[in-house]
């Protein structure tokens, strides 16, 4: 940084205010394909380019300067920034999108962090920058399509996606698995999994190994590629199984825990007043659950015999709940979320009431937070500051969705599969 002195640094920033003052008023700030120079933007966006050329020649020495330096400059600046001066001209669009940029590309990825979706596409770093803020934006602005599968036969309990190999899988109170490939914009079914003579209330996707859990308290493990399973009785009936690394929760009246490996019982959580609604681990010592006595508690796994944190603010059961950081976010019958710090757990830090029914479904995942209810709509927030960006109307109920950058798939009580390309 030596190199970068004060002229240099203002060159830029004069150049960069001038750019976004008077240049690319009317481009978007990711164009369309950031791997071709500038000049192969629309012949609408002549004068523009012309205009471009007629503030760099006020900029020759910072032309002039090697790839090195430029390299240097790079570092203090934004995305955003980046992208302006990169198409600002030839010579600077080839160092800053070229390979002399990748290292500053791959350094905004790992703050952006896409998903595996995207990552698996092989691009240059600054095309898969693009992509994924291109989606984001595309999330923000409500600007997607909208396909719908017929998938079962009746409500869809979970789904899970692997973004890497374009896997999508579900399982539904219809007693049957179904696996699904996604091909471009579409949906294709690939093969149904009929296990116990029961509804599926528990999913985990690693690879080809599926694991499933039915409400008899059977827990089967097939490998998809070769078709092989074995089955596991680990108890009586359950609401759900979630899968949590070394730890298998199910829950029904109780929490109920046990080893990944073996499936034996290794401890019982049963300090709740009513039936729990839904239960998983915080961190490999602390569990959660949430019930219909209104309550989310958190507990040590090392002494299942008291409660460590008890969330109270809801007026009616609780039906699920995510993370996000050191957050919790909780979806009740009440028709509210709330939002809770669990390092001050006394009361929640916001209630969000942007819903007219039952709240019964919330995920976090990348940059948002996206919540189902009984009244037919996905309510979307950035995980932030939790204020809202979109709402999609649903023509069911959706009892369980996932979803990536690029992709959100919503198993419906009707049993049909609704999926949201954002690409």
């Amino acid at each position: 940084m030596d190199s970068l002195n004060t002229s240099t640094l203002l060159d830029v920033s004069e150049l960069l205010s001038t750019i976004s003052a008077n240049i690319l008023l009317d481009l978007p700030v990711f164009c369309e394909d950031t791997t071709e120079p500038y000049f192969r933007a629309p012949a609408s966006f002549l004068p523009i380019r012309e205009r471009r050329e007629e503030t760099l020649q006020n900029s020759v020495p910072l032309l002039q300067l090697p790839g090195t330096t430029i390299r240097e400059i790079l570092k203090t600046l934004t995305a955003e920034d980046a992208v302006s001066l990169g198409w600002s001209c030839r010579q600077l669009h080839g160092i800053i999108f070229g390979t002399e940029g990748e290292l500053y590309w791959e350094q905004q990825l790992r703050v952006l962090q896409p998903s595996e979706s995207l990552l698996r596409v092989a691009s240059k770093p600054a095309e898969t920058y693009r992509r994924c803020a291109t989606m984001r934006r595309h999330w923000k602005q409500s600007q997607y399509t909208q396909s719908t599968v017929e998938g079962h036969m009746s409500l869809v309990k979970c789904i899970e996606l692997d973004g890497t190999r374009g896997v999508v899988v579900t399982g539904s109170s219809d007693k049957k698995v179904k696996v699904w490939k996604i091909d471009g914009k579409s949906l294709i079914m690939g093969k149904t999994i009929a296990g116990q003579n029961c509804g599926v209330v528990g999913l985990d996707l690693k690879g080809d190994d599926l694991r499933i859990g039915y409400k008899n308290g059977v827990i089967e493990d097939v490998n998809l590629s070769s078709g092989n399973s074995q089955e596991f009785a680990v108890g009586s009936t359950v609401t759900g199984f979630t899968y949590c690394g070394e730890v298998v929760v199910g829950y029904e009246r109780t929490v109920s825990l046990y080893d990944a490996k073996t499936l034996k019982s290794v401890g019982e959580y049963n300090l709740h007043r009513r039936p729990v609604s839904y239960a998983k681990l915080y961190t490999p010592q602390m569990g959660t659950s949430a019930s219909f006595d209104k309550s989310v508690d958190f507990w040590d796994l090392r002494k299942l015999d008291m409660t460590a944190i008890r969330l109270k603010g809801h007026h009616a059961g609780v039906n699920h709940f995510d993370f996000c950081k050191e957050k919790i976010i909780t979806a009740s019958n009440d028709k509210t979320l709330m939002v809770w710090d669990i390092r001050k757990p006394d009361v929640p830090i916001k209630t969000l009431q942007n819903h007219t029914a039952e709240v019964i479904y919330v995920r976090h995942q990348n940059d948002k937070v996206v919540a189902s209810s009984k009244d037919m709509t996905l309510s979307i927030f950035n995980d932030n500051d939790f204020s809202q960006i979109g709402m999609i109307n649903t023509r069911s109920v959706v009892s369980s969705f996932i979803y990536d950058d690029q992709f959100m798939f919503c198993g419906c009580s009707s049993g049909e599969i609704l999926m949201y390309d954002y690409s």
